[in-house]
């Protein structure tokens, strides 16, 4: 099976398939796939069921080598690491494909929850906001960091890695941490 996913899916220099490149997964067609990894459809199906089961092999693989990258809670309460975001700007034509031609459920909100909940992440706030108010603001700052990667991803000319994570060091020192004395009202909101 390495040797199909191989040949399948890091065809080109940056990891992504040519033909993922010009249409949507539900339009790849096996035949396509064939072609592209030079093997037959037999082959083919010896290992894989359908284009789905390829991307979800992609899609495991490069989130099994993110996690390693991921620190349990990194400086500062950071939850990701300059290490991944170098893996994903190594694999930035991969991540773009990916993130451009699946429904958001399969790669982006996987990405997304890479910056997962960390309960002593917002200690700082623990008597200041309830549970609830405490994980709408995690969120926010898990969507701006989501949001920090998906525009350098896409950037024609990438920022240099270091800029990026003081970046997202800097959303949560400066916008989620500026002013902890303010709670939110009492909607909840």
């Amino acid at each position: 099976m390495e040797n199909l996913r191989i040949r399948t899916t890091k065809n080109d220099s940056a990891g992504a398939p040519d033909v993922a490149k010009r249409s949507a997964v539900g339009k790849i067609t096996i035949m396509a796939l064939c072609k592209q990894a030079c093997v037959n459809r037999t082959t083919f199906y010896k290992y894989y069921g359908s284009q789905y089961d390829v991307v979800d092999d992609i899609i495991d693989e490069l989130f099994d080598t993110l996690k390693g990258f991921v620190p349990q809670r990194g400086p500062s309460g950071i939850l990701f690491s300059r290490e991944m975001l170098n893996y994903l700007l190594e694999n930035r034509t991969m991540c773009v494909t990916l993130l451009d031609k699946l429904p958001v459920s399969l790669f982006s909100l996987k990405l997304l929850n890479i910056i997962s909940y960390d309960d002593d992440f917002l200690i700082e706030f623990a008597e200041i906001y309830t549970e609830e108010q405490k994980r709408r603001l995690f969120s926010f700052y898990q969507y701006g960091v989501f949001g920090i990667m998906y525009q350098w991803l896409h950037s024609e000319t990438p920022a240099p890695t270091e800029l990026v994570y003081d970046m997202m060091c800097s959303l949560r020192k400066n916008i989620i941490f500026a002013d902890s004395s303010v709670p939110m009202d009492s909607a909840g909101v």
